[in-house]
């Protein structure tokens, strides 16, 4: 492995880094083994779609896409079963591998961004140790393909010498995570303004890097819109924007009773009719109805009221699947080993919406123009979109890169003079009303 490629993928020769990677290691090897050790894991949610159209792709039997999810992690799974048959273990290995790559894509992000090895040896562990991310490598579920893809693309464009080819695989990284879920796509601008402004150039090089990483995009989703437009009809991806947004305003704090609603008004949605443009026009007027109908005020009330008390929550879908809980083995009752991994889990949260509130007001202004600042908008703005947004503990998966982050950046400026004081007692307190908000039951 060449010196560039070791910087590239966060490689250093230290001992804590080593060691670090092979716990990640194990931890993957652990979890795989609790998937199929003594039985099967059960299949959850949108996992049992996953995995019916996958059969059908093995099998041959393509059916017209509901354009309510990206195909990408279909038509993967599918080619997965063709060849393996339908056991998942290939697929829990492949997102294994990402979700390390993942871990050292953060590292390398963090070092680039001025934080020393110890702060990026945090951040490094909190991709890998953290169960609830750590977990979705072994479910049918994107999430950890679109991190992966997500992180890549923000690599290229930041950790290689800034150039069109750069930005061109930057935009087909970007483009293949929006295949694989959509979360991504209102940061494509923050991402073409990295191409424009990191590296400097003239005006006209600059707008070769932009159109490089946008052509790049194009490359990878235009072949799928075009095909969904001429079979179909269709001219997107996917598109449930409208239904995140009504699920957003109708959500409660209890996840059991959420459950019962979000079911039936998706099916509802779905069967609005089979053209997405027209049920997002019939959903969106749905939403517009409840505006006019409960008033601005009741509307910001009941966000504030539930919204980061769901995004935050410390029941993970990791924790949803442990003996006694609301995902859990039927037959099976909570013991001394489910408690130590229900503390496991929740241990990891705590301490990731500590550091990380910690870290946001180590931010310093001259952070503002740098790399830092990066991680910062993007935290920002997902917080700010998950105010209306359906929020589920799921969602909160893009996050936890620029959350390890912050927690690596407080620990690395945790001994410096100008880290104390007004901007500790700060991230203290933010600390203090994320875990309140995590951890807090529903009345």
């Amino acid at each position: 492995m060449t010196e560039a490629t070791k910087r590239f993928w966060g490689v250093e020769d230290r001992r804590s880094f080593r060691t670090l990677l092979c716990l990640g290691i194990a931890v993957q090897l652990f979890l795989i083994l609790r998937c199929h050790v003594p039985s099967s894991r059960v299949l959850q949610g949108d996992e049992k779609m996953y995995h019916a159209r996958a059969l059908e792709i093995a099998a041959g039997d393509f059916h017209r896409p509901d354009f309510a999810w990206p195909p990408l992690q279909i038509h993967l799974l599918g080619t997965l079963y063709a060849f393996f048959g339908d056991s998942r273990l290939p697929l829990e290995l492949l997102q294994g591998a990402l979700l390390i790559g993942s871990a050292l894509l953060v590292r390398s992000l963090t070092r680039a961004a001025g934080v020393g090895p110890v702060g990026a040896d945090v951040a490094f562990a909190f991709i890998l140790l953290d169960p609830q991310l750590a977990a979705f490598a072994q479910y049918l579920w994107p999430e950890v393909a679109h991190v992966f893809l997500g992180l890549l693309s923000l690599a290229l464009l930041t950790l290689l010498e800034p150039s069109v080819r750069s930005s061109f695989f930057s935009g087909v990284s970007f483009g293949v995570a929006q295949l694989a879920k959509l979360f991504f796509k209102p940061f494509a601008p923050l991402f073409v303004a990295i191409a424009v402004l990191r590296g400097g150039g003239a005006w006209k090089e600059r707008g070769a890097r932009a159109a490089a990483f946008v052509f790049g995009i194009l490359v990878v989703v235009g072949p799928v819109l075009a095909f969904y437009g001429t079979r179909y009809g269709v001219w997107t991806i996917a598109d449930t924007s409208a239904h995140v947004v009504w699920m957003g305003l109708n959500s409660v704090r209890d996840t059991q009773k959420f459950e019962e609603i979000s079911t039936p008004a998706y099916y509802e949605y779905e069967n609005s009719s089979p053209d997405p443009a027209v049920r997002n026009r019939l959903e969106w007027a749905k939403v517009r109805r409840k505006i006019r109908t409960d008033g601005l005020i009741a509307i910001l009330k009941h966000q504030i009221s539930v919204q980061y008390f769901r995004l935050l929550d410390k029941k993970s879908f990791f924790v949803d699947q442990l003996p006694g809980e609301r995902w859990g083995p039927p037959d099976e009752a909570p013991t001394l080993g489910t408690a130590l991994l229900k503390g496991w889990a929740y241990g990891a949260w705590a301490l990731l919406l500590v550091g990380a509130s910690i870290g946001v007001f180590q931010v310093r202004k001259s952070d503002l123009l740098g790399p830092v600042a990066v991680p910062l908008l993007y935290l920002a703005a997902s917080v700010a979109m998950f105010f209306i947004l359906n929020s589920r503990t799921r969602y909160r998966l893009p996050l936890l890169p620029a959350m390890a982050f912050f927690a690596g950046l407080a620990v690395d400026r945790a001994r410096e003079a100008n880290g104390r004081g007004a901007r500790l007692a700060a991230g203290v307190a933010l600390g203090a009303l994320t875990l309140f908000l995590a951890f807090s039951e529903p009345a």
